[in-house]
């Protein structure tokens, strides 16, 4: 929910949040409702001098400013107020009144005029209701859920509109809209690394291709995971006949919208309140590219802010709505039919690779040894805008999370100082154990600089010089972020190396930060050298396209992250990978 900052208003009726306005006298006790500006959202508390037959003491909506505040005279706020119908402000039936009103004023002059009548000058803000809440939220609940108010005499609620702090708004939304929770599966799908991982990935917006041999059990894992997660899926075999109509829909022979599968399983999802996602057996069968058509973006998590248009409603794609597909490794060649920029938009997993992977002692000890003799302060990541790579955290419409999981959401606003921040537990030179701190951005940005050093020395193609650019390394920073978010959320409080409560960097064992930064840079930063595949291809394997990749490959495994230097040796001798 994009919001820059947040109010409790008291109110003791609904109406004028239906017609979507607020407003006060222009005084000392409503202050804030001179400062409230456009973009700022509120919460609206229904109070215990309610006028509405249901139950008082609740939060029933949130809203965001249009426009910033109005200064009016007593005589033009009551002209607005009279141009307010009633009948066009829908609120629920447990909300509705007996008594019939006009227009606004009239409900005014009844509740309000005896008390403000006396007051010349006013405020007004025009307001959009987001959501009203299903789950009504009780002061109670919200005390539980901060505890900090417990220690506040009288009512959390001071005066008509109260600023609040922003984990604590993220608190009231969780509470409103429940949604998925990762706490909830955790253990099961992080009994492995490879289920961290998966979920991670899902988590930081991308969609999921699993590529594997025939019968390696992709597609039934797929299942198994939405299992898990629960989520509603939607399931096709890859066709290379499909058409836009297929796959989004289209008008039929009868002039009619008809809805494709993929929009299908968009609607779902939102008249359900629960994600329901599309899963592709045989994904690269299909031309996508085409099948897509304009449509193509919205399989991008960040262009979901506006609708796209079908048939001539506008639909509103969930945030959290992911598509997910398998492809068999004999296949891989036709991978490139999918085209870079389509498969930007996914995790490609190699699925027996990852789902086996292991570390030996010395795979650990050189990742120890590389994070321990460097100054990872000194390397900076190449031209990214932090926030807008980590927006996704931010992006929402509750119960509909950017992230799919409302708690990774609330994690977020509460750790922003930090999400960037590890400890590993690595031996000294005397085997000694130690602590040593790092940033995520920092670890990833080495790694970057060593292997655009050794890319800039092959200049002997059209596209050179070949590097790892910043929106590659942003998808991969998402990933570990996303990761650290599922670590600290879920993990056991009598976790080996836990932290101490307060929200300092939790402690990783070294083989697991390994595995998370060796899939990270195998599966979002190798496949940009993809194409230095083909002119090793041309130059033949003692060229100096192969002796690159060789090159950057060593580099790698200094590192210990073996299985992204096999994918590079495998590009080395003319392969591509997923």
């Amino acid at each position: 929910m994009n919001c820059n900052e947040f109010f409790i208003e008291s109110t003791k009726e609904l109406y004028h949040i239906a017609c979507g306005f607020m407003w006060s006298p222009n005084g000392q006790n409503w202050a804030h409702m001179a400062s409230i500006a456009e973009g700022d959202c509120v919460f609206h508390y229904l109070s215990s001098k309610s006028i509405h037959p249901a139950q008082g003491q609740v939060i029933v909506a949130v809203s965001r400013v249009k426009s910033n505040p109005q200064f009016l005279s007593r005589n033009q706020l009551l002209d607005k107020l009279k141009s307010y119908d009633l009948d066009k402000c829908p609120l629920s039936i447990n909300f509705v009144l007996n008594i019939e009103f006009n227009n606004y004023y009239n409900l005014w002059d009844r509740y309000y005029s005896e008390e403000f009548n006396k007051y010349d000058q006013f405020i007004f803000v025009e307001i959009e209701v987001i959501e009203w809440f299903r789950n009504r939220i009780s002061i109670d609940v919200i005390r539980n859920r901060i505890p900090v108010l417990k220690r506040i005499r009288g009512s959390v609620v001071q005066g008509y509109l109260t600023p609040i702090r922003r984990e604590w708004a993220l608190s009231i939304l969780s509470s409103a809209f429940p949604g998925l929770a990762v706490k909830k599966i955790y253990h099961t799908l992080s009994a492995t690394n490879f289920g961290f991982v998966i979920l991670a990935s899902l988590i930081a917006g991308k969609n999921l291709l699993l590529v594997g041999p025939p019968g390696s059990g992709k597609t039934s894992y797929i299942r198994e995971l939405l299992g898990e997660l629960g989520i509603d899926y939607v399931l096709r075999t890859g066709n290379p006949e499909w058409t836009v109509f297929d796959v989004f829909g289209g008008l039929d022979l009868q002039g009619r919208w008809r809805d494709g599968f993929l929009t299908v399983a968009i609607r779902r999802g939102l008249e359900g309140g629960r994600p329901v996602w599309v899963v592709i057996d045989e994904l690269n069968r299909a031309n996508l590219d085409l099948a897509l058509g304009e449509y193509f973006t919205l399989l991008d998590v960040e262009h979901r802010g506006e609708p796209i248009d079908a048939g001539g409603e506008k639909l509103r794609v969930p945030y959290s709505f992911r598509l997910l597909g398998t492809m068999n490794s004999f296949d891989r060649s036709l991978l490139q039919r999918l085209g870079f920029a389509l498969r930007r938009r996914f995790a490609v997993v190699d699925f027996a690779r990852f789902r086996n992977l292991t570390y030996s002692g010395n795979e650990e000890g050189e990742f120890c040894r590389s994070v321990r003799d460097r100054d990872l302060q000194l390397c900076k990541l190449p031209e990214i805008d932090m926030k807008k790579a980590l927006s996704i955290f931010e992006l929402a419409k509750p119960p509909d999370y950017a992230t799919v999981f409302g708690d990774i959401h609330e994690w977020y606003g509460k750790s922003k100082d930090s999400v960037l921040k590890v400890e590993v537990v690595c031996p000294d030179e005397t085997q000694e154990t130690k602590q040593i701190g790092m940033s995520l951005d920092g670890l990833l940005a080495c790694i970057v600089e060593e292997m655009n050093k050794v890319l800039k020395s092959y200049s002997r193609c059209e596209a050179c010089p070949v590097e790892v650019t910043p929106g590659i390394v942003a998808d991969a920073l998402r990933f570990l972020v996303a990761a650290k978010a599922i670590h600290e959320l879920a993990a056991s409080d009598n976790a080996a190396q836990g932290e101490a409560a307060g929200g300092q960097p939790r402690v990783w064992p070294p083989g697991k930060l390994l595995y998370l930064l060796d899939f990270a840079v195998a599966t979002y930063i190798v496949p940009q050298l993809d194409v230095l595949a083909g002119y090793v291809q041309v130059e033949g394997y003692e060229g100096q396209a192969a002796q690159t990749l060789r090159e950057v490959a060593t580099m790698l495994r200094v590192w210990g992250l073996g299985a992204s230097a096999e994918l590079v040796e495998k590009l080395s001798q003319g392969f591509n990978v997923p």
